[in-house]
């Protein structure tokens, strides 16, 4: 489920637990009038319990709202933050400060081939051949079968996705502490001159293996 309609599915349910709470306290009546105030909801409710319960259910609805908005904040900030990072890695790829790269997909052979890939990506991630052998290679000679077919798996997902962002969830062996890592990665595809290529970065490391 896309985070977009996880947002609108919360939104939903926020809007139910509102409804929930003038149907309990019955309240349709005072709703009906924009000029209401707080004391007068709280005059209509007879009983002091139903009150109080009425006064805490609205503070923790508005909490709920308050922290959906600044999430949906965040998420805008994010979403322009990587559109901007997308930018930097297809135009200056080798100053980018994370790990990024770039295959190109060979559709005779139906492979990923990789194209292009920055110093950072080198130093942090790179130990089995050199950033010249892994260019014009498969994943596989730099990092072994079976994260290679991870790999491969989000490269296919990015490449039936038209361009849009996808995000994977893999494991890559850390240069410095020679550990299996799990890290957050971006890819997507790009089309040049009739070529198909899959960018990607690093967004995060999540912790190791």
């Amino acid at each position: 489920m896309s985070e977009a309609k996880k947002m609108q599915n919360s939104i939903q349910q926020k809007i139910g637990n509102l409804r929930r709470i003038i149907n309990k306290y019955k309240l349709f009546s005072l709703i009906a009038f924009s000029g209401v105030s707080g004391s007068a909801l709280l005059s209509s409710l007879a009983d002091e319990r139903q009150r109080e319960r009425f006064v805490v259910e609205i503070r923790l609805l508005k909490q709920t709202q308050d922290s959906l908005r600044a999430r949906n904040d965040y998420q805008r900030y994010q979403i322009e933050n990587l559109a901007m990072a997308r930018i930097s890695v297809e135009r200056c790829m080798e100053v980018f400060p994370k790990p990024a790269w770039r295959k190109e997909y060979i559709p005779s052979a139906d492979v990923f081939v990789m194209d292009d890939l920055n110093l950072a990506y080198e130093a942090k991630y790179l130990f089995k051949i050199s950033r010249a052998q892994y260019m014009g290679s498969l994943d596989k000679h730099a990092h072994g079968g079976e994260i290679a077919k991870t790999y491969e798996k989000y490269d296919r997902k990015a490449l039936n996705a038209d361009g849009e962002p996808i995000i994977e969830y893999a494991s890559v062996r850390d240069k410095a502490t020679g550990k299996l890592v799990f890290g957050k990665f971006m890819k997507w595809r790009k089309d040049i001159d009739g070529s198909t290529f899959i960018y990607g970065m690093e967004l995060e490391i999540l912790g190791f293996r």
